[in-house]
């Protein structure tokens, strides 16, 4: 009898992908990631990535602003999809939906004088690859 594997799906490639591009080794005292991020969908061109991203509760992060923690080297994150077995299309766009959960802590808000602890909160962050004409 021929044995079919559990293909990953485009969202669990890009899921991965992300989680370690967010974590950076970084984990709670329990081994649970500083980052939890969920893709939510993938275009059926492989061009656009809706995702959320959460800053915990009870974490302790430098700030809260998704492009202090996210850079994108959209180099980096094709050849890690196209490793995966996903290739990703040109150009390409990364909408995060973020959510800032109460109880997360930021640094700069203790160097600004306010308590460290953020009350919960969301805004969106879209990434865009730049075309070449």
């Amino acid at each position: 009898m021929l044995k079919i594997e559990n293909m990953p799906t485009k969202e669990s490639i890009i899921e991965s992908i992300f989680a370690s591009y967010f974590s950076s080794g970084k984990k709670g005292d329990d081994g649970s990631l500083y980052y939890e991020v969920f893709v939510k969908s993938i275009s059926n061109e492989n061009n656009r990535i809706s995702a959320e991203l959460h800053f915990k509760s009870g974490y302790t992060y430098c700030c809260g602003e998704l492009t202090c923690h996210f850079k994108a080297n959209w180099n980096r994150i094709r050849e890690l999809a196209k490793k995966s077995g996903l290739a990703l299309s040109k150009p390409l766009i990364i909408e995060f939906e973020v959510f800032v959960e109460k109880g997360a802590k930021f640094n700069v808000h203790k160097a600004i004088g306010i308590p460290s602890e953020s009350d919960a909160y969301q805004y969106f962050e879209v990434f865009a690859e730049e075309s070449k004409a």
